[in-house]
């Protein structure tokens, strides 16, 4: 009976402490700001910024499908780069999907502490979406990406290098560039990149949304829907250099502030490829500044 007693006792204790792991576990990967799923590799992960479950990934420690959630506000010190799949360093993923936390109900930042950098690089990374609605449903602008800086180079998100069927929707996109600074909530650069921009709120930046790749080697389709682009600087989208097919479809563009730059354009296009369209369609823009109403200038062909 003495004997009975003592392996009750020690299942006992084991089971405690089993459940304790589990509670500690628990607690530590709901406290994080950043969980990270994936289908492949190390298939969990907890981190206190986004850019350190992205250099995993690049380093091929999460692998195939993956899946980040946004707990809470991260605070990132460093550019964030993320490179394609498939790339020397070991990234090997199929798709990866950021977004708020399932069960969240008040707004989650990835914020830039430091100034001077893009602060979410896709570096022909494909098959990306930042999605701010919890569960991608529903909708609710519950992510926030902001580099508050005013400082010229402090962009929020950047494609390059051929960065393909990447989506960015319902954001808030927030960027401290005023003045002349050049400086952008979202930028396509070289390469044929690709991307659906819809339904975000974008605030901000002397540009919000700026298409400045290589003439004679055009970006791919870049689709801006829906989007709210309201008090940039200069231009809320720029189409500077290296010009697809763009199309911009039922945007609204408010403009309240004054403007040091000369002029502000809703849209103002410099170069178009040759074989490339752009199609402007539903736009409704708005000047809110009454005591400045020269500022807008509506669209502008730069040839």
């Amino acid at each position: 009976m003495k004997q009975h007693y003592k392996t009750i006792t020690q299942k006992s204790i084991a089971r405690v402490a089993i459940f304790l792991f589990g509670l500690m576990l628990w607690t530590y990967t709901t406290q994080a700001q950043i969980v990270l799923n994936s289908s492949g590799g190390t298939t969990t992960g907890s981190y206190t910024t986004l850019k350190a479950a992205i250099d995993n990934i690049n380093n091929g420690t999460h692998t195939g499908s993956i899946l980040i959630t946004v707990h809470g506000n991260t605070t990132e010190t460093a550019a964030i780069n993320l490179v394609e799949s498939g790339n020397v360093s070991g990234a090997s993923y199929t798709d990866i999907m950021v977004r708020p936390a399932d069960t969240a109900t008040t707004n989650k930042t990835i914020a830039a502490s430091t100034t001077g950098f893009t602060l979410i690089t896709l570096n022909g990374a494909d098959n990306v979406t930042f999605d701010g609605r919890p569960l991608s449903a529903g909708s609710a602008k519950l992510l926030s990406i902001t580099n508050a800086a005013n400082l010229a180079g402090t962009h929020n998100i950047a494609l390059t290098n051929n960065a393909n069927n990447n989506t960015f929707t319902y954001l808030n996109i927030e960027n401290g560039g005023i003045g002349t600074t050049v400086s952008a909530c979202i930028r396509v650069l070289t390469g044929t990149n690709s991307a659906n921009i819809t339904n975000n709120t974008i605030n901000g930046g002397n540009l919000g949304i700026n298409v400045v790749g290589t003439n004679g080697a055009a970006n791919g389709t870049i689709n801006i829907l829906r989007n709210v682009l309201t008090n940039q600087k200069s231009s809320a989208i720029l189409l500077s250099s290296g010009v697809g097919n763009v199309n911009i479809d039922s945007n609204d563009c408010t403009h309240s502030i004054a403007t040091t730059t000369g002029g502000y354009q809703f849209l103002n296009i410099s170069i178009i490829d040759p074989t490339a369209t752009v199609s402007v369609t539903k736009n409704r823009v708005y000047n809110l500044n009454t005591a400045a109403a020269n500022f807008l200038q509506g669209i502008i062909f730069s040839p």
